[in-house]
């Protein structure tokens, strides 16, 4: 068990004080006992004392002397002595002591100014905790006991190898160095928590040289240990900074010297890799400049300071965190692996960023401030719920970049959110799983998305979407190829179209009628006779699979009247191209039109078209079509089906658009009969046909069909007039001819149908037939 010296003077004048008695135990194992005590003063005189420990030495007397000490060998020197003495102390293998380490004052390592040395490069002979034999290294720290602990004098860290600095003093012992630390270029200087509970240590010294610096947090199954490291100071060590665990205070923007920060993986004491994080909390904003290389482990940020990253970063393997209630922006460039992020804190990306991997939210936001925020496209962006990629500063994020919805964002306020400007999404949107899929553009913001809103090429079908805040969305359309056929498709959405406030605008395209969306529904703010947000459906055609033809009809004419304007921009359905057309032309030509696939409408049964726009159709979808006023079956243009129609509505006193409700008023009128004639005419038809037609039509309804068309030519819609024309001689006036390359299906029927001989007409004979 040792020796104890008590009492009395050690005169070792130029000498050596051996401390040998661990040896080995009856298993040839390094015998780990408290070694030898020296309660005695040691009068080491002006020479250099040395103090050699293969076994474990403490020294609880005075040491005075003027020649320095110096300890070598791989056991504990327990210097806990309120010691005197001067010069230089130089130490390997370990060393742990009691006592404030102070300039020019008495304490565990003498009274002088000068910096303590470090030998790193040191075999130790054994390490009981780490477990090493051979360990090229030397520790440093205040023992069990001390209580906390100021150093004021400097460290000078050499040799090859790792110096470590421990605390077993304990929650309220935090070991405080005030002295500056030099670092050669071999030599790795770690703080290290090996002590059962916190291990605390603050640097508000300088760190120099060409060294390295970093926080080892050992990590022994069943025992609980934590690290904190705050690091005050302008540093200024070149070798990096890599951690493993704990956490990082971070009082100044150069905490870290000027080299890379580095998270790399940790090893248990039993040789498992163990997840571990990182808390990094800025005691007051800070800008840091080092590159960064995150190998492992999460970077958890705690703490309301925002932090700015202004480095290039390697993505090797580490997720991110932001616990904070503060801003964290990484402005530097993301390189390699993935970008995942946790935390309800905001985190911004600003970077141009190549790096190849997936941008994953879970939780919180990740703000993306510029065109290549999200990193390469062979990586998509996805936001889980509660998680969300927010967009703003006009960004344009390239074609390419593919977005997945699993979730409905903070607070439900969108998985991919429009912040702020007018942002662009080059790449595809898809919807999975059964979240409702949100897209938030909020008040004043708008955001663009040039493909279609799909999920599957193969199947063409998508989930729920839901578009929320109160900015402008515009979606564009993307090419699909059936292998039979190619067209343009804007939004496949397999549950309902949901727009809950503001506008969604389906992009206008060329040529006219040439895209198509498909949803099982349209859901808008409001009612559907004052619905209070908006779905612009601007030259492109919609299928709705479930919706109910009333309400579809209600929503398309608050689109036209717009509170009376009749523009085509009021909340509900709306196309605002046929409003600007329409302004352009000066007169009501093009419009939205609507039916239910069922040819029970006119008195038939079956579907009227099996497919639309290039998409399969079965029976009783509503269709949504931007076209001509007066095309009452969607053909894309006013012929004699139409005609037919109109009329058969007329006499049968029927609504709707199919039957030539054209401008939704509810009963067939002169109104509807000027829209129809106006776009007939207005398809080129000759001079004689016009003048004709024009002629028959005012013998039909007199002076309120006159009028009416002098409105809608004019750019304006009358007020349902309350036509008192008792009946139409159908055949009567000029009925356009049927062009058979065009005709519809429900042409074909009606053709046997809707004739003179079988419609339902009251027998009045006007006097110009």
């Amino acid at each position: 068990n040792g020796i104890t010296v008590n009492g009395g003077t050690l005169h070792v004048d130029g000498g050596v004080i051996l401390s040998a008695t661990s040896g080995y135990n009856t298993a040839n194992e390094i015998n780990a006992a408290v070694g030898n005590v020296i309660n005695a003063r040691i009068d080491a005189g002006a020479q250099e004392l040395f103090l050699l420990t293969p076994g474990a030495l403490t020294s609880n007397g005075a040491i005075h002397g003027s020649g320095g000490v110096t300890k070598l060998g791989g056991r504990t020197w327990f210097a806990n002595g309120v010691s005197d003495y001067t010069g230089v102390t130089r130490i390997n293998g370990l060393s742990r002591f009691r006592g404030n380490v102070l300039n020019n004052t008495p304490g565990p390592y003498g009274s002088s100014n000068t910096a303590i040395e470090l030998y790193a490069g040191n075999a130790l002979q054994h390490d009981p905790v780490l477990g090493a034999a051979g360990f090229g290294g030397v520790t440093f720290g205040p023992d069990a006991g001390a209580g906390p602990v100021t150093m004021d004098r400097g460290l000078i860290i050499r040799g090859d190898g790792f110096a470590m600095i421990r605390n077993f003093a304990g929650a309220n012992g935090t070991f405080t160095m005030n002295g500056s630390i030099q670092i050669s270029a071999e030599s790795d200087l770690r703080w290290q928590a090996i002590n059962a509970g916190v291990n605390r240590f603050v640097l508000n010294g300088v760190a120099s040289g060409a060294g390295r610096m970093g926080t080892t947090l050992t990590i022994t199954p069943g025992i609980s240990r934590s690290l904190w490291l705050t690091l005050n100071s302008a540093n200024t060590f070149s070798g990096g900074f890599d951690t493993d665990g704990g956490t990082l205070e971070v009082g100044n923007d150069q905490a870290f010297g000027t080299g890379t920060f580095s998270m790399s993986p940790n090893f248990d004491t039993t040789g498992n890799r163990v997840p571990f994080i990182v808390y990094f909390n800025a005691l007051a904003p800070r800008t840091i400049a080092n590159p960064m290389l995150l190998s492992d482990g999460t970077l958890q940020f705690v703490g309301s300071n925002p932090v700015t990253f202004s480095g290039e970063v390697d993505l090797d393997g580490a997720t991110f965190n932001n616990s904070s209630t503060a801003t964290i922006t990484f402005a530097g460039n993301l390189h390699r692996g993935n970008f995942i992020k946790s935390g309800l804190g905001t985190v911004v990306l600003s970077g141009n960023n190549d790096y190849s991997g997936a941008l994953s939210v879970g939780q919180g936001m990740v703000v993306l401030r510029s065109n290549n925020a999200a990193g390469s496209i062979a990586g998509q962006s996805e936001a889980f719920d509660g998680g969300a990629i927010g967009l703003e500063n006009n960004v344009v994020v390239p074609d390419g970049e593919l977005f997945v919805f699993r979730g409905d964002g903070v607070d439900g306020l969108g998985a991919l959110r429009s912040l702020s400007g007018h942002n662009v999404w080059g790449g595809r949107l898809a919807g999975i799983g059964t979240v409702s899929n949100t897209i938030g553009v909020d008040g004043g913001a708008t955001l663009t998305v040039i493909r279609a809103l799909t999920t599957n090429t193969s199947t063409l079908l998508s989930f729920p979407i839901t578009k929320v805040g109160g900015g402008h969305m515009n979606v564009g359309s993307s090419l699909f190829d059936t292998g039979t056929s190619q067209f343009s498709v804007s939004m496949l959405v397999d549950g309902p179209l949901t727009v809950a406030a503001g506008t969604l605008r389906v992009s206008q395209v060329a040529p006219d009628n040439d895209a198509i969306s498909r949803v099982d529904n349209v859901i808008l703010a409001g009612t559907t006779a004052a619905p209070t947000s908006k779905l612009d459906l601007s030259n492109t055609s919609l299928i709705i699979n479930a919706g109910s033809l009333s309400a579809i009809t209600s929503l398309i004419k608050a689109g036209l009247e717009n509170g009376g304007a009749y523009d085509w921009n009021g909340n509900g359905i709306a196309s605002g191209t046929a409003g600007q057309r329409n302004a352009l032309a000066g007169s009501f030509l093009y419009a939205l039109g609507v039916l239910r696939n069922n040819l029970d409408q006119v008195g038939l049964s079956g579907p009227i078209y099996t497919e639309f726009g290039g998409l399969p159709l079965s029976i009783d979808e509503i269709l949504v079509k931007y076209t001509y006023f007066g095309d009452a079956d969607l053909s894309g243009e006013v012929d004699a089906t139409d005609y037919s129609l109109i009329d058969n509505g007329y006499v049968n006193r029927l609504s709707g658009w199919i039957n030539g409700d054209f401008d939704y008023s509810g009963a067939i009128d002169a109104t509807d009969y000027a829209l129809i004639d106006n776009a007939f005419i207005n398809q080129g038809l000759p001079l004689g046909q016009i003048q004709q037609l024009l002629a028959d039509r005012a013998m039909q309804f007199g002076p309120a069909y006159l009028s009416a068309l002098a409105a809608i030519q004019s750019g304006q819609i009358p007020e349902p007039a309350a036509v008192t024309v008792a009946a139409a001689v159908v055949g009567c006036g000029l009925r356009p001819a049927r062009r058979g390359s065009r005709r519809t299906r429900i042409g074909r029927r009606l053709s046997a149908v809707l004739n003179p001989q079988t419609w339902r007409i009251p027998r009045v004979q006007f006097a110009h037939c």
